[in-house]
């Protein structure tokens, strides 16, 4: 599953740009902030076909925030709450069986608070959240495994820092996403495996367009293409060592799941992983073409001239 979040600074005159990101990396989810949208721009003008469009526009100029989910089946939003006071967006909704929460947030450089977003973390009891968006701490160091707050950072930061770690988020963008060298777009989850930052496109904005995936959603339209009937395991080749080695590391996973998911969930990571590992590490070969011909009473024959042939082969005489 591939998801973009982008500070577009304002999205009006830049989608046909998000169109040819959506075209480029197929996603299922699209986070933007800074969108500057008000009430005169409907969601067709958006280009975002397909897809399921959830606004926080700002009453005034600015900011703005917008969540859009692909059309897809197996993607189901049972609620969407939209904050009044800060510009946050929360769905939530379940992805090919896992159910989770996606918390999208823009925070201007000038709002002194976020208490809505940490009421919001207090108060819910969902297990599974994906937190994105914009939160302009460029004082906070994300590149170390422990960030910190620089000595000069504001006690904002610190708080949000502190919440990030008292709510188990880890956050997965350690690459500037500002045209000044800041780190300034997030994302954060509290489930394993966490998302990969596959790319980044610096595009129109002042912000770079993050490209995230994330291997633990496995949908029809992400899964391999079924192997050929006409191949077979060769199992007398395969790399024993690797397949035990991976299977292991996919054992730790499903226990650490565990908690957190359906058993449907789990099978389908189990199986899919599976059989990823096992056309990697076990080669394939064409089964021997079947002799149509060679048929019960046939092979009885066969094996009735070889009863005789043997003996004959040893005494060279003729048995009748």
């Amino acid at each position: 599953m591939t998801a973009i979040l982008w500070n577009c600074n304002s999205i009006r005159n830049k989608t046909h740009y998000l169109d040819t990101l959506i075209k480029a990396h197929d996603p299922l989810i699209i986070v933007l902030t800074e969108t500057q949208l008000d009430q005169t721009v409907i969601d067709n003008e958006l280009n975002m076909h397909n897809f399921d469009i959830f606004r926080r526009d700002r009453p005034s100029k600015g900011g703005g925030v917008l969540i859009a989910i692909k059309s897809v089946s197996g993607v189901k939003v049972s609620n969407c709450f939209r904050d009044t006071e800060e510009e946050m967006i929360v769905l939530k909704l379940t992805i090919f069986n896992f159910p989770v929460s996606i918390v999208a947030h823009y925070r201007p450089p000038s709002s002194t608070n976020l208490n809505s977003l940490f009421n919001f973390f207090n108060s819910c009891t969902d297990s599974n959240f994906i937190l994105l968006g914009d939160f302009n701490f460029p004082e906070i160091q994300w590149k170390s495994d422990n960030p910190v707050v620089s000595p000069t950072g504001r006690a904002l930061a610190r708080k949000f820092l502190s919440f990030t770690t008292q709510n188990d988020l880890t956050q997965h963008v350690n690459v500037p996403t500002h045209t000044k060298g800041n780190i300034l777009d997030l994302l954060f989850t509290n489930f394993y495996p966490g998302p990969s930052l596959e790319d980044g496109d610096a595009g129109l904005s002042d912000h770079t367009a993050l490209i995230f995936k994330f291997s633990l959603f496995l949908s029809q339209s992400t899964t391999s293409a079924p192997r050929s009937a006409r191949y077979l395991f060769d199992f007398g080749k395969a790399q024993t060592p690797n397949i035990i080695e991976h299977s292991a590391e996919l054992y730790r996973r499903v226990l650490l799941l565990e908690s957190s998911s359906t058993t449907d969930h789990l099978w389908t990571i189990f199986k899919e992983e599976i059989t990823e590992i096992a056309r990697s590490y076990i080669p394939e070969r064409k089964p021997k073409a079947k002799k149509f011909w060679l048929t019960r009473e046939t092979k009885a024959v066969c094996h009735k001239k070889d009863d005789f042939f043997t003996p004959t082969k040893l005494t060279q005489q003729l048995i009748t």
